[in-house]
C-alpha cells in the first residue's frame, strides 16, 4: 500500500508542478488574456511536417507529458498549453465547451506559426477535446491519440452495464447513481473553479451522448488508443458493495470493445494496454506514449491523406539541375529520403552524413552513383557481412536514364490538369529476397514542389504484381500492370494489363485496365 501512495503522490506532483524541461514555458496574450503555453522543438517546424499537439486532462497541466516532450521535440514542433484556469492560465470567464476550446487551441497554433497538420494526443478528458477538434476540421489532423482517454463513445444508459455486469440488481444500481449525483452536485459547489468548469462541460457533453465528439465518423488516419490496466486500491476508500477490480476490469472491457469498433475501419487503427500504468499513462510508462508517436507519424507518411503534407524544403525552380547530366533537384531528393527514414529510422532526423544513426540501435549507409542514390537500413549497428541484419535497400532514381525494368524512373506532365509539369518518381525497394517499388507523386504549385501522395506498386496493380509507369499523357499515368496467375512462376507473371492511373482527391486512383494479348 505504501508504494501506491508513493505512486499516487508523483503523479499529482507532477501534473502541478513546475515545467522542467529542455523546454520553457512562456506567458502568450491570446484575446486579451495570458495563457500559458510550450512550443519547443521550432527549429523542426516545416511545411507539412505534423505538429505534434498535447491536450491534458481535466483540470491539469502540461507537465505530466516532459518526458514525451523533451523526446519528441528533438526532431518535431511541439505545442502545449494550459487552458483557462489551470496553472498559470487566467480566467477568461467562459465556459470550456468543446468547440470554444478547439478554436482557441487552433487559433493559438495559428498564431504561433504552427500550421496543419496536427498530430494529437490527448489524455483523459483531454481525449474529447482533441476528437472534437477532429470532428471539426478533419482535413488538419494527422493522427490522434487518446491516452487512457474519457469515454466519448458512451451514450445514455452505457455508465450502467458494468454495475449489470458485476450482477449488481437495478435498485442497487439506481442507489449508487444517486449517490454519485449528490457527491457530483457537492463537488460543483464546492470544488476548485479549474476543476468545476471542467465538470460541468463534461457533465452537458454526456447528457447529449457526447454528440460534439461524433458529428462525423473518425477520419482514416492513424488514431492510437492506449489503454491503463494497473488497478490501485487506495487505503482510504470508502468500501463499497461490489468488487472494485472487478467493476474497473469489466468497464475497462466494455470500452475497449466499443474503441476497437471505431478502429476496424481504418487503414492505420491501433490499441495499446498496459497492465501495470495507472491512468497517468505518460508518466508511468512514457515510453509506450513516445513509441505511439512514432508509429503514427510513419503510418501517417503512408497515408499522405492531408493537403499539403510534403516536406517542402524551399522552393525548387526547376525539378532538375545541370551537372554532368540532368539529375533530379536535391530537395526533391530529401523529400524521398525523410519519408522513408520516418519509416525505417523510427522517426529521427536524417543526417547528411554517409554514415547515420536510423534510431536506436539502427545503423544507415548511403552511396551516391551518377544515377542513383541507394539507402541501406541495418538493423544493428557494428555489421561483419554485408546482409547481416539488413533491413531494407531503397533505390532513388537520379536520372531519366536509370534503368528500372518496365518503368520509366522519372515521369514529367501535367496531372491536375493546371498546365504545369508534375513529377513522378519511382523508387525501388528490397526486402530480402522480394523487392517491390513506391510511386512518388510531386505536385508543382507555382516553383514549389509539393509531394502529394506515395503509393506502393500494389496499390496500383491491384493485384500480387506490379506497375510499370511508362508516362504521363492526357493527365494520367499511363503503364502496365503485371500480375501473377496462381500458376505462374516467380520469374514470371503471365497477365498484363495496359493501366491508366489519375490523380484524384490527393491520392492515385486506378481509372481503367485492358487485358494485353
Amino acid at each position: 500500500m505504501k508504494r501506491n501512495l508513493n505512486k499516487s503522490f508523483l503523479v499529482v506532483l507532477a501534473l502541478f508542478m513546475n515545467f522542467n524541461s529542455n523546454g520553457q514555458s512562456t506567458i502568450m496574450n491570446f484575446n486579451g488574456r495570458k495563457v500559458e503555453v510550450l512550443a519547443t522543438g521550432l527549429e523542426n517546424n516545416r511545411a507539412g511536417k505534423p505538429v505534434i499537439v498535447f491536450e491534458n486532462g481535466r483540470g491539469s497541466t502540461f507537465n505530466s507529458w516532459e518526458t514525451i516532450i523533451n523526446e519528441i521535440s528533438k526532431d518535431h514542433a511541439v505545442f502545449a498549453y494550459n487552458r483557462p484556469r489551470i496553472g498559470l492560465s487566467e480566467d477568461d470567464g467562459i465556459p470550456p465547451s468543446m468547440k470554444y476550446t478547439v478554436d482557441n487551441l487552433r487559433s493559438m497554433l495559428k498564431e504561433k506559426g504552427l500550421e496543419p497538420p496536427y498530430l494529437l494526443i490527448g489524455h483523459s478528458f483531454g481525449a474529447c477535446y482533441i476528437r472534437s477538434f477532429a470532428s471539426y476540421y478533419p482535413n488538419e489532423v494527422a493522427g490522434l491519440i487518446f491516452v487512457d482517454p474519457h469515454d466519448f463513445t458512451k451514450k445514455e444508459g452505457y455508465g450502467r452495464l458494468p454495475y449489470q455486469e458485476i450482477g449488481l440488481s437495478e435498485q442497487q444500481i439506481d442507489s449508487l447513481f444517486a449517490s454519485y449525483e449528490y457527491y457530483g452536485e457537492q463537488f460543483i459547489l464546492n470544488g476548485p473553479k479549474h476543476h468545476v468548469e471542467e465538470v460541468k462541460i463534461q457533465g452537458d457533453l454526456a447528457k447529449t451522448g457526447h454528440e460534439e465528439c461524433n458529428r462525423i465518423p473518425l477520419p482514416d488516419i492513424p488514431v492510437h488508443f492506449i489503454v491503463a490496466g494497473g488497478f490501485t486500491l487506495y487505503p482510504d476508500e470508502a468500501p463499497t458493495i461490489y468488487d472494485r477490480e472487478k467493476l474497473f476490469r469489466v468497464d475497462s472491457n466494455i470500452k475497449m470493445k466499443r474503441w476497437l469498433e471505431l478502429l476496424y475501419p481504418l487503414k492505420y487503427g491501433r490499441l495499446f494496454y498496459d497492465s501495470n500504468a495507472g491512468h497517468a499513462v505518460q508518466i508511468d510508462n512514457p515510453d509506450l506514449v513516445i513509441s505511439s508517436i512514432r508509429m503514427a507519424l510513419a503510418d501517417y507518411n503512408h497515408l499522405f491523406r492531408v493537403e499539403g503534407v510534403a516536406y517542402n524544403n524551399g522552393p525548387v525552380r526547376r525539378i532538375f539541375h545541370q551537372v554532368e547530366q540532368d539529375q533530379l533537384d536535391s530537395s526533391v531528393v530529401q523529400m524521398i529520403k525523410e519519408y522513408y527514414h520516418l519509416i525505417y529510422g523510427e522517426g529521427t532526423r536524417l543526417e547528411e552524413s554517409a554514415e547515420a544513426a536510423a534510431g536506436e540501435g539502427a545503423r544507415l549507409e548511403e552511396s551516391a552513383e551518377a544515377s542513383t542514390i541507394q539507402l541501406t537500413y541495418y538493423s544493428i549497428p557494428d555489421i561483419e557481412e554485408e546482409s547481416e541484419g539488413r533491413i531494407v535497400t531503397i533505390t532513388i532514381p537520379l536520372t531519366k536514364e536509370w534503368e528500372l525494368y518496365g518503368a520509366i524512373p522519372i515521369l514529367e506532365g501535367d496531372l491536375n490538369n493546371d498546365r504545369k509539369s508534375d513529377l513522378v518518381i519511382t523508387v525501388h525497394t528490397e526486402f530480402g529476397n522480394s523487392a517491390s517499388q513506391d510511386l512518388f507523386l510531386f505536385i508543382n504549385e507555382n516553383e514549389r514542389y509539393r509531394l502529394a501522395t506515395v503509393a506502393s506498386h500494389q496499390e496500383i496493380s491491384g493485384c500480387r504484381g506490379t506497375f510499370w509507369a511508362r508516362k504521363i499523357k492526357d493527365n494520367l499515368i499511363e503503364g502496365i500492370s503485371s500480375c501473377y496467375s496462381a500458376d505462374d512462376a516467380m520469374c514470371c507473371p503471365s497477365l498484363h494489363y495496359k493501366t491508366k492511373v489519375a490523380f484524384d482527391a490527393n491520392a492515385l486512383k486506378v481509372l481503367s485496365k485492358k487485358r494485353m494479348r
